[in-house]
């Protein structure tokens, strides 16, 4: 069968289904030869079964030519126009606002499109483009966005301890999720501390060049900031000294109160001498800490 014999065959099959045949043929004719044989075998050599007309959905717009399957077509031409470097983006919203152009008696073919940009380009605002790449572009913004990838995972690898391996950026990359991310190995960990003393000399490198007093302010900030560090890692170490040698001694478990009242962290600062002696003797150490503190 010739393209001119399947074309007039559709061309009489979408008029019977309710077509305008005004500028049908021209439809047609934009159409490559395969896709008109598919749409031909679809369409008249093994027509689907009638079912039962349903109500459109709202959501659903109507059939701009009567016929789903040639809207489908005509819009994959219609987002293959090149105009200024640029594509229609290829998207339901795009296709929507287009369709909305046509007048009745028009059909959605490129030369109609051409011609509605050129004698309103207002509306080419109304939708969204795509800039056309050549193959060294491409690649050129696949290479940019991947170091860019990399920079920011490199990032959340310090800050949350997390490994450098390629499965960890494989999976935080198709997921923008570091959750199940494999943890940072010790050389990995030596790697990201040595890096952090690095950076912070340099700053500190710099501030002494541009603002010697502030300079000393930050060091005295920091050496008050590694002391306070110290006593709590000294008292850490002490409570759990105190828990492992009283877990040895058996004590009974601190209560939540004492003689009518609440033992909580007010109690045990106000009360005497001799009852913090006693709860001591009887209960330990370790749980007086941790009630103090709010352990429990």
């Amino acid at each position: 069968m010739q393209r001119e014999q399947i074309i007039e065959a559709l061309e009489e099959q979408m008029v019977r289904n309710g077509s305008d045949r005004k500028g049908l043929k021209a439809v047609l004719e934009t159409y490559e030869t395969k896709q008109l044989i598919r749409f031909y075998e679809k369409r008249i050599v093994q027509p689907t079964p009638q079912k039962k007309q349903e109500p459109t959905a709202k959501h659903q717009p109507p059939e701009i030519m009567g016929d789903q399957g040639l809207e489908d077509l005509a819009w994959v031409h219609l987002s293959r126009v090149r105009i200024n470097g640029k594509m229609p983006a290829n998207n339901t919203a795009n296709r929507k606002i287009v369709f909305s152009w046509l007048h009745p008696g028009e059909q959605p073919t490129v030369k109609w499109f051409l011609r509605v940009l050129a004698e309103q380009p207002g509306l080419a605002d109304q939708i969204i483009w795509e800039t056309i790449l050549s193959p060294d572009q491409r690649k050129q913004a696949e290479a940019a966005a991947l170091a860019q990838d990399r920079t920011a995972f490199a990032e959340l690898c310090r800050r949350y301890s997390l490994s450098e391996c390629a499965a960890n950026f494989n999976v935080w990359r198709s997921t923008n999720s570091i959750s199940g991310l494999a943890p940072a190995t010790p050389e990995e960990q030596a790697k990201f501390e040595e890096e952090r003393i690095e950076a912070h000399n340099a700053e500190l490198l710099r501030v002494a060049e541009t603002n010697p007093d502030q300079l000393r302010a930050r060091v005295r900030q920091e050496s008050e900031a590694r002391q306070q560090a110290a006593q709590q890692e000294r008292a850490e170490h002490q409570f759990q000294a105190a828990q492992q040698r009283d877990a040895s001694r058996g004590f009974q478990v601190l209560p939540d109160t004492w003689n009518g009242q609440k033992l909580d962290a007010g109690f045990i600062k106000n009360c005497s001498v001799e009852v913090q002696k006693f709860l001591t003797q009887k209960f330990g150490s370790a749980q007086l800490t941790a009630r103090l503190q709010g352990r429990g």
